[in-house]
C-alpha cells in the first residue's frame, strides 16, 4: 500500500504541481477547500472554497487576522455556503481549480518571492483579496475586508507566529535532572 502525501486530495490526485513550499495550513486549507467543493457537489474548486478552506483552520493568522477586522466567522462562512452553486450530479473525482481560484493560488505562490519561503493560510487569504473579480474577495469586501486593511494584520500576524517559535527555547539539557 503507498503512502500518500499531504500534498494529493484523496486518491491520487495531486494537490498541484509545485506545492513543496506549501507551509501544512496552506495544503490543509487546500484539502478543505476540495471537501468542501464535493460536500456542496461542485465539479470545481471555486475561490469561495478556498475561502471556506481558510476559515477551517481554526488559529491561524488568516482566521485571526479576519477577526481583528470585525468579521464574524460564522456569519461570513455561512454566508459563503449559501452563496455555493451545487451542481444536480455528483462531482468527479478529481475536482479542478476555477480560473479564479487558480488566479488566488498564483498570486500566493508570487508573494513568497518577496517574503518568505513557505506559502502559509495568511498568503492565501491575501490573494484571496487581492484577486479582482473573484468572488470571495467580493464577499470578504462586503465584510469591510481590504488589501489595506488585512495585509498589515497578517503580516504582523505571521511575524508574531515566527517570533513565537523561534524565541522558545529547546529543552535540550537533561544534565539537571
Amino acid at each position: 500500500m503507498t503512502t500518500l502525501s499531504p500534498r494529493y486530495l484523496g486518491g491520487n490526485t495531486p494537490l498541484r504541481p509545485g506545492t513543496e513550499n506549501y507551509a501544512t495550513n496552506a495544503v490543509r486549507a487546500i484539502v478543505f477547500a476540495n471537501s468542501a467543493a464535493r460536500q456542496s457537489r461542485s465539479s470545481v474548486i471555486s475561490s469561495k472554497h478556498l475561502l471556506i478552506g481558510v476559515l477551517q483552520l481554526p488559529h491561524s493568522a488568516a482566521r485571526d487576522s479576519l477577526v481583528q477586522l470585525g468579521v464574524s466567522i460564522d456569519e461570513l462562512q455561512a454566508e459563503i455556503e449559501v452563496g455555493l452553486d451545487p451542481l444536480s450530479h455528483g462531482a468527479e473525482r478529481y475536482i479542478p481549480f476555477t480560473k479564479n481560484a487558480r488566479r488566488v493560488l498564483d498570486k500566493a505562490e508570487e508573494s513568497l518571492e518577496s517574503e518568505t519561503t513557505h506559502l502559509d493560510v495568511g498568503h492565501l487569504l491575501q490573494a484571496i483579496v487581492d484577486t479582482p473579480g473573484c468572488s470571495a474577495a467580493k464577499t470578504l469586501a462586503r465584510y469591510g475586508v481590504t488589501s489595506s486593511n488585512l495585509q498589515p494584520l497578517v503580516s504582523n500576524s505571521r511575524s508574531e507566529r515566527v517570533a513565537k517559535y523561534s524565541s522558545a527555547t529547546p529543552a535540550t539539557d537533561f544534565s539537571s535532572r
